[in-house]
């Protein structure tokens, strides 16, 4: 018989690991082993949306990197592309894990935005226009979810993977852009007023903005952007 694992499955294992240990409970840690949220992260997100009731749908980052959040730097906008050229992307590899050869960091599978919303009661949601902003300004809403979920004050010692940018689905592009839209089996999570629910594929991903009335679903059945308003 061969024994056999991958650092990536090591990391996570150690991370899940640490997580209970330290008290996580085993419904946020098997959460974050799904979704490759930080298992601090899906504590603290689940807790403060039913605190602040809020909805959050968040894309997941790629497989293996639970293991990873927090002890490398979440991707940001600048590590997408060369400093040099802009046309020349700069790819996350195996586990979500990058290397900028320009700011020689080693960075990892950020947590991606859709949709952010603020519970009225009887189950019924106002979106929170969250839309990324010029480089070089702040995003209120972004940095206002980041005090709330990954303040280091708060949180000291812990995992911690803080949104790096705007919400995916209230970007407008210039036109020298392109949307980042949907693939059609992406991964997404939501956190509603402290419930949790992992959304596999485009389909699953629709159903849960019509269940709760997340109007319109701006991406078509091959997961083309196709509208929203710009935040």
């Amino acid at each position: 018989m061969t024994l056999a694992a991958s650092m990536a499955e090591i990391a996570v294992y150690n991370m899940l690991r640490d997580a209970r240990h330290a008290g996580v409970s085993p419904a946020d840690t098997a959460f974050a082993a799904r979704t490759d949220i930080g298992s601090w992260d899906v504590a603290s997100l689940r807790e403060g949306t039913k605190r602040f009731k809020l909805l959050l749908i968040m894309r997941c980052p790629k497989e293996g990197a639970a293991g990873f959040q927090g002890k490398f730097t979440p991707k940001r906008m600048d590590h997408g592309y060369r400093r040099d050229d802009h046309a020349v992307a700069v790819k996350s590899g195996l586990s979500g894990i990058g290397y900028h050869p320009d700011s020689k960091e080693i960075f990892l599978s950020d947590y991606d935005l859709m949709s952010v919303w603020v519970g009225l009661g009887s189950d019924h949601y106002q979106k929170v226009p969250a839309g990324m902003v010029p480089d070089g300004q702040p995003n209120t809403v972004v940095d206002v979810l980041n005090a709330m979920f990954f303040d280091p004050k708060q949180r000291e010692g812990e995992l911690k993977a803080p949104f790096q940018h705007g919400a995916q689905d209230d970007y407008i592009p210039p036109p020298d852009k392109r949307h980042p839209n949907l693939k059609v089996n992406e991964r997404c999570a939501a956190f509603r007023e402290g419930e949790m629910k992992y959304l596999q594929g485009i389909d699953e991903i629709r159903a849960y903005y019509y269940k709760w009335d997340l109007s319109p679903f701006p991406y078509d059945h091959s997961g083309k952007f196709t509208g929203g308003t710009a935040g």
